[in-house]
């Protein structure tokens, strides 16, 4: 990009459009990809009038902050376009799971019903936030959730498999339009995942700690459901839910 910048043929309007920015705190300070914490630099290559924007649907103040300093953005002329988080389509109901690792099976409830009959899983995606999580979550449909006949249509995609691997995964789930997608954020990035015209069903799910699970069902459209379960470390979250909840 360098080179780009420093070209003295820049006689065109110039603007910066950061997408997914929240990836500049998230992904920038924990290694994974440094160089994303580093874009602000990008500035010192262009004049002081050239603007830039950052987008992202969730930027909590935390990252807000972190992304504004890595930008060099200033307060004083820094125009914050907040759209808010409500959505008609989407209702909070709340249960109580095990926590950690163990609370993987109790999933199952929200999982399409399988049986020795069944020819096609439903084209169901299971997001989650590390490796190790999509691994044992990989386990317990292989060993515990389907049938031996149809262990064929689970699949496992992370940021650590080889890109010719990762591309056959997303091709045949493309292509055939059925069965257990479980992935990190790696596949989140993939635009085709969101208009897969099969697409049944998608959770989210992150076993951390001992918790209060929650979660969130998205109805996109009459026939997609979205569940994402967020954790919550207080219990007087599970109080006041089952205040407003009491069955």
């Amino acid at each position: 990009m360098k080179p780009f910048l420093t070209t003295t043929s820049l006689d065109f309007d110039l603007t910066f459009h950061i997408d997914e920015a929240h990836l500049i705190a998230k992904w920038g300070q924990n290694g994974f990809r440094k160089d994303y914490y580093t874009l602000g630099i990008t500035r010192s290559f262009v004049r002081d009038d050239v603007p830039y924007a950052a987008y992202s649907a969730t930027m909590p103040s935390k990252s807000l902050k972190i992304v504004m300093k890595s930008l060099h953005f200033n307060p004083a002329d820094t125009v914050l376009i907040n759209l808010g988080n409500f959505r008609s389509n989407i209702y909070w109901d709340v249960k109580q799971l095990s926590g950690t690792e163990v609370a993987i099976p109790e999933i199952a409830p929200y999982l399409p019903t399988i049986s020795v009959e069944t020819v096609n899983i439903p084209l169901t995606i299971i997001f989650v936030n590390t490796i190790e999580h999509g691994i044992l979550v990989y386990d317990f449909l292989v060993k515990q959730h389907v049938p031996a006949h149809l262990r064929e249509q689970i699949a496992l995609v992370h940021s650590l498999r080889g890109p010719i691997t990762k591309e056959y995964v997303m091709k045949e789930v493309m292509n055939n339009g059925r069965g257990f997608l479980v992935c990190t954020e790696i596949a989140a990035l993939v635009s085709f995942i969101y208009s897969l015209a099969t697409l049944s069903l998608a959770l989210h799910f992150t076993p951390n700690q001992p918790c209060i699970f929650s979660f969130v069902l998205v109805d996109h459209n009459s026939s997609v459901e979205c569940y994402a379960f967020v954790t919550s470390h207080s219990h007087s979250v599970l109080h006041s839910a089952r205040e407003r909840f009491p069955n």
